[in-house]
């Protein structure tokens, strides 16, 4: 199987993972869970989109990134949930704390493959 046809099951992997996180929130009630898995596919699918048009190295770059990134922030989701229902360090809204996460890993996502660009081109 060729990079782009990875990158295109990928991207349709996110899509769907949108919908199943739209139906988690919204039909289940499951608002945190849908939310992160909603947000973080959609993130996740204008990275897809992006890598298309760079070469496959770039997106070996990103995808350790994403990996590392996506778990730490599910933890942090996590323990930001256990403790705003019982008071604690992280007595946030979960919510804001998931969009706060994937907005970084929106512009973080940029910046590596922006980086692993102008590696690429510099070798």
């Amino acid at each position: 199987m060729s990079y782009r046809e990875k990158l295109f099951l990928l991207a349709v992997a996110s899509v769907l993972a949108i919908f199943i996180g739209y139906g988690l929130e919204s039909i289940l009630d499951l608002e945190y869970i849908g939310l992160f898995i909603g947000i973080f596919s959609l993130v996740s699918l204008l990275s897809f989109i992006a890598l298309l048009f760079f070469p496959e190295e770039v997106f070996r770059g990103w995808k350790k990134f994403a990996i590392w990134y996506t778990g730490i922030s599910a933890v942090i989701v996590i323990l930001d949930f256990i403790t705003s229902q019982h008071g604690g360090l992280m007595d946030s809204d979960p919510e804001f704390t998931i969009e706060v996460l994937a907005g970084l890993f929106f512009i973080i996502s940029a910046g590596v493959i922006i980086k692993k660009i102008i590696d690429s081109e510099e070798s």
